[in-house]
């Protein structure tokens, strides 16, 4: 086979490098062959595609070299009319050519503009903080320890994300942070909704809440408030 003069570069590859090489052989085969045979198939994958598609799959390598030759030149008169066309018109560029150019190299030259950062608390989050702040509930569930909510925590669920109300016990320790073990005990999320607003008002009817002159509205009476 070597001593062939008309032997295809892959199939020497194949027999020789193939098997002695674990990478370099292979990619001789791939680089080397031909897609169906022919060079327009790897220059033009598009236009044989065109080709040789639906009921003429089937159409011999032959005939499908000379018909993407065709094809690719009627492509390409078609295009050159076109352009014939446009230009005699006065019109070389099309409004969609001017969007995806770029007209000037201001944005290159310019320095990047550095981004603002604002400090503040998030909207929602200080509407939120400012009306549940400082609060204190039963927890009801747990011989109705009292808890003082502290700040607003964004909790994200599957369709859900929303603040829930991070209430603490006596013991919490803010400087050591939340995921400090010795602080587990000591605090936990509550979901904005009536479960909360039920705890809250339990501890506001007791002698102890009561002191601290918080006003309790019952469901349905008009505290002219939002509806958390």
């Amino acid at each position: 086979m070597a001593a062939d003069d008309n032997c295809k570069a892959y199939r020497w590859h194949f027999k020789y490098s193939y098997q002695q090489t674990k990478v370099l052989g292979k990619l001789a085969c791939l680089v080397l062959s031909k897609i169906l045979g022919i060079g327009t198939a790897e220059r033009n994958w598009k236009q044989v595609k065109a080709v040789k598609s639906g009921q003429r799959v089937n159409t011999s390598i032959d005939k499908t070299r000379k018909q993407v030759l065709i094809y690719a030149q009627y492509q390409q008169m078609r295009a050159q009319a076109r352009a014939i066309k446009l230009s005699a018109a006065g019109k070389l560029w099309e409004d969609k050519d001017c969007k995806e150019i770029q007209m000037s190299l201001e944005e290159e030259v310019a320095e990047p503009e550095e981004p603002i950062v604002e400090g503040k608390v998030g909207t929602e989050e200080a509407r939120l903080m400012s009306k549940y702040g400082g609060l204190k509930l039963c927890d009801i569930d747990e011989g109705n320890r009292v808890m003082t909510v502290i700040k607003m925590v964004f909790v994200k669920q599957r369709g859900k994300n929303a603040y829930h109300a991070f209430a603490t016990l006596p013991g919490y320790d803010p400087t050591i942070g939340d995921h400090d073990k010795a602080n587990d005990p000591y605090w936990q999320p509550w979901e904005i909704n009536e479960d909360l607003h039920d705890c809250m008002r339990t501890y506001y009817e007791t002698e102890e809440g009561k002191g601290d002159n918080v006003k309790v509205f019952d469901k349905g009476d008009d505290c002219q408030s939002e509806e958390e």
